[in-house]
């Protein structure tokens, strides 16, 4: 999926009005440039952060910088702050210069440690110790020319990594039965802090990424300069510690800096004896494309730029397509309510579409009395009390994957629910949902209740015998268990529901019956 970046700060929104009643068209005004920015024309523009939680590694940080240059001029800087691209220079906003421009771009500004970077020169740190220091040595640049100037104003830039990325795996197989009290702090990566590399550039140390200490069997990551073979020099360092080795440890090395090539990730299986470190094996794989998880969206729809859009499109009737950033904040939600509320529009009438946004944030509609169908093509989690208390009567989230608590709480006019994915659901996400018809979910792996009589369970306070469930065809029993922290949770356990007497018999589903239940391609007679 790409995602549009946007630069500048934008001085007026002349019009954000529906092109069709499936998509919106924004007017910028002024001859400032819009950016869309992707890396090797594939995984979206971000940070470079590979280890850790998927969500983790979705957004940006605040104050992440990145140079364009038009024309061979200077380089501009722009900084993220509250998912925009602001320009950071007192020039102001980045205008196109001539019918036929070039430019010239570079992430991140500013290496930090080394030095500021350009299209021709990037800098490594030495200190990749954090999330942030290894995002700042992640070096890309990407170039553009056009013969004339395109209508909509944005500059398509497809970013290229000019690093290696070098992943370093040791576990406790690792290592030889030699050692006792094994220990293993420190992992360090040899490598030139310039790119490009030069035949005789210096070779320093880089502290490599890890999460955690010791031995744990997550990687140790650095990023490093590309096309700098050195064999006559150290390329990986492993500091151990152990009883044979005594308080201060020992240092060991794997000698031999190999070519690597940029836009590549290179994962090092290590073995460790008494007295050396070797390269068990190593696995090489395309980094620019399928290492990535998108970062988060940035728009350049502002607050009133939404309500101007709400106010147009419902002139032309009830139905109201938006499209968002991944990480839409509680002012967008706010300013949505806000535009359809000031229209005076008929209870339960007003039937919104979400594109582009992941999350529907705590509370985003709670409690508001216009909604009638709501549909979410990218979303993947439902907050808690995201429609508590609604006058929602459809919902169509195809992608979702989590509802959390209560958050379609005291719907009571609420009828069908299609969420053909979802695998998690927090307790009472459908209490008092009094109207339901038809629900449909994907396969679910872990269902809130309040305790083991199923009290606050997701249904709560509802008639499901008068409720058509539609389930995957993949559905596993499910169990109830307590959680360490008390909580109590639907499991599975490893036995097909499809076909089970709960489903054709009893018509049973998480401890409720329902009016019938199908299964893939059975279903429980009503």
């Amino acid at each position: 999926m790409k995602i549009l970046r946007y630069i500048g700060t934008f001085a007026l929104l002349a019009t954000l009005a529906a092109c069709s009643m499936e998509e919106e068209q924004v007017n910028v005004a002024g001859n400032e440039v819009i950016v869309k920015a992707t890396i090797g024309g594939e995984s979206i523009f971000t940070r470079s952060y590979p280890a850790g939680d998927a969500e983790g590694q979705k957004q940006f940080a605040d104050y992440s910088q990145i140079g364009i240059c038009q024309n061979g001029g200077d380089a501009r800087k722009f900084e993220l702050k509250n998912s925009v691209w602001e320009i950071k220079d007192s020039k102001g906003p980045m205008k196109w210069e001539t019918d036929a421009p070039v430019f010239k771009a570079f992430y991140p500004y500013t290496s930090y440690s080394s030095g500021v970077n350009s299209y021709d020169k990037g800098y490594i740190d030495q200190n990749q110790t954090k999330e942030d220091f290894l995002a700042r040595s992640d070096y890309m640049t990407a170039t553009k020319t056009y013969t004339t100037i395109p209508e909509n104003r944005q500059l398509d830039l497809t970013f290229e990594r000019k690093t290696a990325r070098v992943v370093v795996n040791i576990t406790a197989s690792s290592f030889t039965n030699e050692f006792t009290n094994l220990n293993l702090n420190d992992v360090y990566v040899f490598s030139q802090t310039n790119i490009p590399a030069t035949p005789v550039g210096d070779v320093k140390e880089i502290t490599a990424y890890h999460d955690g200490y010791g031995v744990n069997g997550k990687p140790w990551i650095a990023l490093v300069a590309p096309n700098a073979a050195d064999a006559d020099k150290n390329f990986i360092g492993v500091k151990v510690y152990s009883d044979e080795y005594g308080e201060y440890g020992k240092m060991l090395y794997v000698k031999g800096i190999p070519n690597l090539e940029a836009g590549k990730s290179y994962t090092y299986n290590l073995k460790i004896g008494k007295e050396r470190a070797t390269i068990e094996n190593v696995e090489v794989a395309d980094w620019t494309t399928g290492s990535t998880i998108p970062g988060g969206a940035v728009s350049a729809i502002t607050v009133e730029g939404i309500k101007e859009s709400v106010t147009t499109q419902l002139k032309k009737g009830n139905d109201v397509v938006l499209t968002l950033n991944s990480n839409a904040s509680s002012d967008i939600f706010d300013a949505i309510k806000t535009a359809i509320k000031d229209k005076s529009v008929a209870d339960g009438s007003v039937n919104l579409t979400l594109k582009g946004v992941e999350t529907i944030s705590e509370e985003s509609f709670k409690e508001v009395t216009w909604l009638n169908k709501v549909t979410l093509p990218d979303a993947v989690t439902i907050g808690k009390y995201a429609f508590s208390g609604s006058s929602l009567k459809g919902i169509e989230a195809p992608n979702v994957s989590t509802v959390k608590m209560q958050a379609f709480d005291q719907c009571k006019s609420l009828e069908n629910v299609n969420l053909p994915k979802v695998s998690e659901i927090g307790i009472k996400a459908f209490c008092s949902c009094s109207n339901l018809k038809t629900v449909l979910l994907g396969s679910l792996t872990k269902v809130g209740t309040g305790s083991e009589d199923n009290e606050d369970g997701i249904f709560e306070s509802v008639i499901t015998q008068d409720v058509s469930l539609i389930l995957s065809s993949s559905q596993s029993m499910l169990t109830l268990d307590i959680s360490a922290e008390g909580n109590f949770f639907w499991i599975p356990i490893n036995l097909p529901y499809k076909g089970s007497s709960q489903h054709l018999d009893e018509k049973k589903f998480l401890g409720y019956e329902f009016k019938s239940i199908k299964c893939g391609d059975k279903i429980s007679p009503e």
